[in-house]
C-alpha cells in the first residue's frame, strides 16, 4: 500500500491542478460571455427602436395613401359595373355635351392618345378599353399631366361627377375615374419622400436584424461553451471528492 500512495498522490495533485485550470477557464469564458451579452442587449434595444421608428413612418405614409384609396376604390368599382352598352351610348352621341367631351379628352390625355372626339370614339371601341382603365399605371402619372388635368379640367365646375350624372352612366364613371387618378397621383407625390425614407429605413432595419442575429448566435455559442465547461468542472469536482474519500 505504501508503494501505491505516492503514485496516488501525484495523480490526485495532477487532477487538482486540472480542476483549478478548468475553473479559471470557466471564469474567463463567463466574463467574455457577460461582455457579449451586454453588447447584444444594447444592440437589441437599438434595433427595437429602429423597428418602432420604421413602423411610425410606415403608418404615416399609409395614412396619407388612405385619403386617396376610397375615391380610387369607388372609381374601380364603378368601372367594373360598366358594360358595352353604356360605352356605346356615349360613342353614339352625335353632338355630345361639352362635359362629355371634356371627360373623354381627359381619358385620352391619361392614355396618351390624340385629343379629339373622333379618336376618343376609337379608343372607346377598343375591346379592352375598360380593362385598360382598370389596369392603368396610376403610380407613374407624369406631374405635367396631372397639372394639365387640374388646370383645365378637374378644377372646372362643369367637370363634376354630379354634372355628369345627369348625362350618362358611362360619362359619370369616367369622370369619377379621372378625378380619382388626379387625387391619387397627388397623394402619391406627397407620400413619395416618405416611401423613399421608409425603403431606406427597412433596408437598415434588415441589415441590423441580420447583424443582431449573428451576435445572438455568437453569444449562444459562448454560453454553450461556458455551460459545457461548468458541467465538466462539476463532474471533475465529483471525481475529486470520490478520490479523496477513497484516499481516506
Amino acid at each position: 500500500v505504501s508503494d501505491e500512495r505516492p503514485v496516488f498522490n501525484a495523480e490526485y495533485m495532477g487532477k487538482q491542478k486540472e480542476t483549478t485550470e478548468l475553473l479559471e477557464t470557466v471564469a474567463k469564458d463567463q466574463a467574455e460571455a457577460d461582455k457579449v451579452k451586454a453588447v447584444v442587449e444594447k444592440d437589441t434595444k437599438i434595433v427595437e427602436k429602429q423597428a418602432e421608428e420604421t413602423g411610425i413612418v410606415q403608418k404615416d405614409a399609409q395614412a396619407d395613401l388612405d385619403r386617396a384609396l376610397p375615391a380610387l376604390k369607388a372609381a374601380n368599382t364603378a368601372l367594373a359595373t360598366l358594360n358595352k352598352s353604356d360605352i356605346t351610348e356615349v360613342k353614339n352621341m352625335g353632338s355630345p355635351p361639352s362635359g362629355v367631351v371634356m371627360v373623354l379628352e381627359t381619358v385620352c390625355i391619361l392614355l396618351k392618345e390624340k385629343i379629339d372626339w373622333t379618336n376618343a370614339k376609337k379608343v372607346m371601341s377598343q375591346g379592352n378599353f375598360l380593362k385598360t382603365l382598370q389596369d392603368f399605371d396610376k403610380d407613374n402619372i407624369p406631374h405635367k399631366t396631372v397639372q394639365k388635368l387640374k388646370k383645365k379640367y378637374t378644377s372646372n365646375p362643369e367637370f363634376s361627377i354630379e354634372k355628369m350624372s345627369s348625362v350618362s352612366v358611362a360619362a359619370t364613371t369616367l369622370c369619377k375615374w379621372v378625378h380619382a387618378m388626379v387625387v391619387y397621383s397627388e397623394v402619391v407625390k406627397e407620400v413619395e419622400p416618405k416611401r423613399k425614407k421608409l425603403a431606406e429605413m427597412n433596408t437598415l432595419l434588415s441589415e441590423s436584424n441580420a447583424k443582431l442575429k449573428k451576435q445572438k448566435d455568437a453569444l449562444q455559442e459562448v454560453i454553450d461553451k461556458v455551460n459545457n465547461l461548468k458541467e465538466k468542472y462539476r463532474l471533475r469536482g465529483r471525481s475529486s471528492e470520490t478520490a479523496k474519500a477513497h484516499r481516506g
